[in-house]
C-alpha cells in the first residue's frame, strides 16, 4: 500500500475539484481572520496617535470597546469556519473510508491515511492564507511589497504576534476537530459509511418528471433535501453563528457611531445660544471645541468681575415668546484632588486612599433649569443636594475612582461626594458639574458668566434673544456650528473604523460561498442522478439556489433578530441607531450572502452539466 503522504496526494488530485474548493475556503478563512486583526489594531493605533488625546474617555471606551469586539468576532468567525470545512472535507469522504475498511485497510492505518490529507489540505491553507494576508495588509497600509522579504518584515511586535498566533489556532483546531471527527467516521460500518450520502436522494420519485419540470416540485425536492441531510443541523449552527458575528459586526459598528453621535446631541442639543461677555463666550467656544481641535485652550481669568452677569437676564429672557429653557452657569478652572474616604466593607476596613489631582474646569449648574440630557451613570445632580458633584467622564482613574463609591472630590477646600459620570466634550471630558448655589457661596458670587438658552425654530425668538443680550452689553453665539464641528471630527474617526465591517461582511460572503460549496459537495452525486434521468440545467440550477436560499433563510431567521439584540442591548450602553443605517444593515448583509448564493449555485450546475454518470462511482 501507498504511504500516507502518496495517498493524500493521489487523493487529492482525484477529488480535484472539491479537494480544490475546500482549500480555497479555508485560504480564504485564514486570510481573512489574519487580515481583519491587523486592520483592527492598525484602525487601533490610528486613532490612538491622531485622535485620542482630544477624545474624551467615554467616545475612545466606546470605539477601542468596538474594535476589541470586532477583532475578536472575526478571529471566531475564521475558528468555526475553518473548523466545519475540514469536517466537511471528510463527510465528503465518507464512501471512499468505508471502500477503503471494506478492503481489509487497519483502521489505524486508516486514520492516518485521511488525517494526513486534511493535514496537507490545512497547513497549505495556513501557510498560503498567512502570506496573502500579510500581503493584503502591507498594499492596504501603503507599505512597499518590493521589500517582503522572510528577514525584512517592518512589522510591529503585535503585528507578528498576530501573523503567527491567528493562523496555528486555526490549524489546531482544525486538526482537532478533523481528528475527532475521522474517529467518529471511521467507527461506522463499510455499510454505513458507503450508503450514507444515498440518504438524501428520493428514489422512489426520482424518475417522475414532473418532480423537475415544475417550479413547485422543485421547492419541495429542494426543502426535502436540505432537511434530509445528516449534516444540515451542523450547517445551520456554524453558519448562524458566523452571520451572527458577522452582522453584529457590521451594525454594532453603525450603532456605536450613531450612539457616540447621540452623547454629543444629548450633552448641548440643537438651538442653543451661548450668552455672556465677548472674552468669555470665546472662550466657552475653545472649552467646547477642544474636542475636535488641536489648540490649546489658553488660561484665562473666568472669576473676573467683568464677566459676571446680571442674575435678572435670566429672569428677563424666560419672558420671551419661544425661549424654553435658560440654564444659568458659573465657570472656572482650578485644581482638583480626589481621594476614596475611609470605609468599611464586607467586614475589612478600608483606609483613605489618595487619587492625586488634576486641573479641572468646574461648571456651576441650576440642576432644576439645565440643558442637557447627558448619559450618565448614575443620574444627574438633584435639586436640593448641595454637596454632590458630576465628573467629566476623563477624569475617570485620574481623580475619580471607577467604582464610584466613597469617593469624593475637593474644590476650593470643600468635599463633594462624586454621584456619577457625565459624558460631554467640555475641555476633552475634564470638568466637574456642581450644585450652583453651593458654586456661588463658595465664592462669594450670587452672579453667573454663561448663560445658555434653549429656543424654538422661529429666527423672531432668536433676534428678541440677540436683542436683550446686546442691550445688556453681551454676545450672542449659536452653538449648533460648535456641535456640526464636534460631529464632523466624530464622524471622520469613525469612517475609518467603519472599514472593518465593510471587510468583514465582503470576507464573509465569500465564506458563506465556502459553506455552501462544502454543503454540495456531500449531494453532488445526486444532481448527478438528476441530471442523467432527464433533469435539465437550469432545472438543477433552480434546485440548487433553492436549496442554498432555503439555508440562508432558516440562518438569517435567527441570526439577524439576535445581532440586533446584542447590539442593542448588550454591546453599547444607551444605543441608537439611525433607521436608514438599520434598514442598511437588514438588507445589506442578507443580499451579499444571497450573492454569495447565485456565485455557488451557479458554479456548481455547470459543474454537474460537465459531470458523467461514471462520475458517481457506485
Amino acid at each position: 500500500m501507498i504511504g500516507p503522504i502518496g495517498f493524500a496526494i493521489k487523493n487529492l488530485r482525484h477529488k480535484r475539484f472539491h479537494a480544490f474548493l475546500a482549500f480555497l475556503g479555508l485560504t480564504i478563512c485564514v486570510a481573512s481572520s489574519t487580515f481583519l486583526p491587523l486592520l483592527g489594531q492598525s484602525l487601533g493605533l490610528k486613532f490612538f496617535f491622531e485622535s485620542y488625546a482630544r477624545m474624551t474617555f467615554g467616545f475612545s471606551h466606546v470605539l477601542f470597546t468596538y474594535l476589541l469586539v470586532a477583532c475578536l468576532f472575526c478571529f471566531l468567525i475564521g475558528i468555526v469556519s475553518t473548523s466545519y470545512l475540514a469536517s466537511s472535507m471528510l463527510d465528503e469522504r465518507m464512501r471512499d473510508i468505508g471502500v477503503i475498511k471494506a478492503s481489509g485497510c487497519p483502521t489505524n492505518r486508516l486514520f492516518t491515511y485521511f488525517m494526513t490529507e486534511i493535514a496537507v489540505v490545512i497547513l497549505s491553507s495556513c501557510l498560503i492564507g498567512t502570506f496573502a494576508s500579510v500581503l493584503l495588509y502591507r498594499a492596504w497600509s501603503g507599505r512597499p511589497l518590493v521589500r517582503l522579504n522572510p528577514l525584512d518584515l517592518s512589522l510591529s511586535p503585535v503585528e507578528i504576534l498576530i501573523i503567527i498566533s491567528v493562523p496555528i489556532a486555526f490549524f489546531l483546531t482544525s486538526y482537532f476537530v478533523g481528528s475527532r471527527h475521522a474517529e467518529k467516521a471511521i467507527q461506522m460500518s463499510a455499510v454505513e459509511a458507503i450508503s450514507s450520502q444515498l440518504s438524501s436522494l428520493n428514489l422512489k420519485r426520482i424518475g417522475e418528471p414532473i418532480l423537475i419540470k415544475r417550479f413547485g416540485w422543485i421547492i419541495k425536492l429542494a426543502d426535502r433535501n436540505v432537511w434530509r441531510d445528516k449534516g444540515f443541523m451542523h450547517t445551520i449552527a456554524c453558519l448562524s453563528v458566523c452571520i451572527f458575528l458577522t452582522t453584529s459586526i457590521f451594525i454594532g459598528g453603525f450603532v456605536s457611531a450613531d450612539t457616540t453621535r447621540s452623547y454629543l446631541e444629548r450633552a448641548t442639543p440643537r438651538q442653543v445660544l451661548i450668552i455672556g461677555e465677548r472674552e468669555i463666550c470665546d472662550q466657552y467656544v475653545q472649552l467646547a471645541e477642544s474636542f475636535s481641535t488641536v489648540n490649546m485652550v489658553p488660561s484665562f481669568d473666568y472669576l473676573s468681575k467683568r464677566y459676571v452677569i446680571n442674575p435678572l437676564l435670566a429672569g428677563r429672557l424666560r419672558e420671551i415668546p419661544g425661549v424654553e429653557k435658560v440654564d444659568t452657569r458659573l465657570i472656572t478652572m482650578t485644581t482638583v484632588k480626589g481621594g476614596v474616604e475611609a470605609h468599611v466593607s464586607e467586614g475589612q476596613l478600608y483606609g483613605t486612599l489618595d487619587l492625586g489631582s488634576s486641573e479641572s474646569l468646574i461648571i456651576g449648574i441650576d440642576p432644576s433649569h439645565k440643558i442637557g440630557e447627558w448619559m450618565t451613570t448614575n443620574g444627574f445632580l438633584e435639586e436640593n443636594s448641595q454637596n454632590t458633584a458630576i465628573a467629566g467622564d476623563s477624569h475617570l482613574a485620574d481623580i475619580v475612582h471607577p467604582s464610584l463609591k466613597f469617593c469624593k472630590v475637593e474644590i476650593f477646600g470643600k468635599m463633594y461626594d462624586v454621584a456619577g459620570i457625565c459624558v460631554d466634550s467640555l475641555n476633552q471630558g475634564r470638568f466637574l458639574f456642581i450644585p450652583l448655589k453651593s458654586m456661588q457661596e463658595m465664592l462669594g458670587d450670587h452672579g453667573c458668566n454663561i448663560i445658555l438658552v434653549k429656543v424654538n425654530n422661529d429666527e423672531a425668538t432668536v433676534s428678541k434673544v440677540k436683542k436683550m443680550a446686546q442691550e445688556c452689553g453681551l454676545v450672542v453665539t449659536n452653538y449648533d456650528k460648535i456641535l456640526d464641528t464636534n460631529l464632523a471630527f466624530l464622524d471622520h474617526v469613525w469612517s475609518y473604523v467603519l472599514v472593518l465591517p465593510a471587510f468583514t461582511l465582503v470576507s464573509t460572503s465569500v465564506i458563506f460561498f465556502s459553506y455552501l460549496a462544502a454543503s454540495n459537495s456531500r449531494r453532488f452525486k445526486d444532481y448527478i442522478i438528476l441530471r442523467a434521468i432527464g433533469a435539465e440545467n437550469h432545472s438543477i440550477l433552480r434546485l440548487l439556489l433553492c436549496e442554498a436560499s432555503l439555508t440562508l433563510v432558516t440562518c438569517v431567521m435567527f441570526a439577524l433578530p439576535a445581532s440586533l439584540f446584542f447590539c442593542t442591548f448588550l454591546l453599547i450602553r444607551d444605543a441608537k441607531i439611525l433607521f436608514d443605517r438599520l434598514l442598511l444593515s437588514t438588507i445589506l448583509s442578507p443580499s451579499l450572502l444571497f450573492g454569495a448564493c447565485i456565485a455557488n449555485s451557479v458554479l456548481y450546475s455547470k459543474r454537474v452539466k460537465l459531470a458523467e454518470l461514471k462520475d458517481v462511482g457506485l
